[in-house]
């Protein structure tokens, strides 16, 4: 008995997924007698002979732009760690939201003849977004040898 089979199938789906993903992020920050212009002498300072740098353990004094002294704001005080400017890490949260779908259709001509088509595409925030499209084609040649031609076109091309 033969199965009888529609000649054409089509499946799409949309995902809507939305997450929390925790991040970190570093910035080098002065401490406050840094940002006063009171700074802390490199082997450099002393071996340059840096007014008030006698030694490694001493500090000298810079005058800091006030054109630069606006901008400390955006940058929290680091806590002491033994330099004038430390790494203090962030962390904090972001919402992640993607939205895809995928799509594919099938149709069969004959016992011999088929083609199908697979869309996929991908709208992230995160990442780049991913768009791919593939079409096949198949054949059945003479009843013995099978003939497939497929094109796929990557995120470039669309």
């Amino acid at each position: 008995m033969a199965h009888h089979q529609e000649p054409h199938f089509l499946f799409c789906r949309l995902r809507r997924h939305s997450a929390v993903q925790g991040h970190c992020q570093r910035e080098f920050c002065a401490l406050a007698t840094a940002r006063q212009g009171v700074l802390h002498c490199t082997q450099d300072d002393v071996n340059n002979g840096v007014p008030g740098c006698t030694s490694t353990t001493s500090t000298h004094t810079v005058t800091v732009d006030s054109r630069v002294q606006q901008y400390f704001v955006f940058y929290p005080t680091s806590p002491d760690c033994g330099a004038d400017v430390c790494q203090v890490v962030f962390s904090g949260q972001q919402v992640i939201k993607e939205n895809f779908v995928t799509t594919r259709i099938d149709h069969k001509f004959s016992d011999k003849d088929s083609l199908f088509g697979t869309y996929l595409f991908d709208r992230t925030r995160t990442a780049h977004r991913i768009r791919w499209v593939t079409s096949n084609s198949a054949a059945l040649v003479r009843g013995r040898s099978l003939q497939q031609k497929r094109l796929t076109a990557s995120p470039r091309l669309l």
